[in-house]
């Protein structure tokens, strides 16, 4: 990978890493969490549309629109880990985002024809592994 990606993989992990500390500090209840979380990331997603203003298709738009719900739902349903008590936010955030990562690595081998490669299904055990030893 090139450095440009390596910066947009590490703000990533940056961001999604560091959100779920900082809604410890605001506690309130999940839906409301959810609610701005979503809200927040769609008023930063749509100075994107700047860039570029033509306006997709009636199947791409309702396709996203069901992407945004999934999206919505993972956080509101993540939003009410966070409020749990007792709960320790780095444990459960890292074993959300590893099966995030099993999830969209075997989608995409099985919905996108990805590559099905022997070192790929290492790493997914691997992942698997390290989620047990987590927990």
């Amino acid at each position: 990978m090139d450095l440009m990606v390596w910066f947009f993989v590490a703000s990533i992990a940056f961001f999604w890493g560091g959100y779920p500390i900082l809604t410890r500090f605001a506690p309130m209840h999940p839906a409301w969490t959810a609610a701005l979380l979503v809200n927040g990331a769609a008023i930063i997603g749509s100075i994107g549309l700047f860039a570029k203003p033509t306006a997709p298709g009636l199947k791409n738009s309702a396709i996203t629109l069901i992407a945004g719900a999934m999206l919505g739902a993972g956080m509101f349903l993540f939003s009410k880990l966070l409020a749990w008590e007792g709960l320790e936010i780095g444990k459960v955030f890292a074993i959300c985002a590893a099966l995030g990562t099993v999830v969209s690595a075997v989608g995409g081998m099985i919905f996108l024809g990805e590559s099905i490669a022997p070192v790929k299904i290492a790493g997914l055990v691997a992942i698997g592994i390290g989620i047990y030893l987590l927990d």
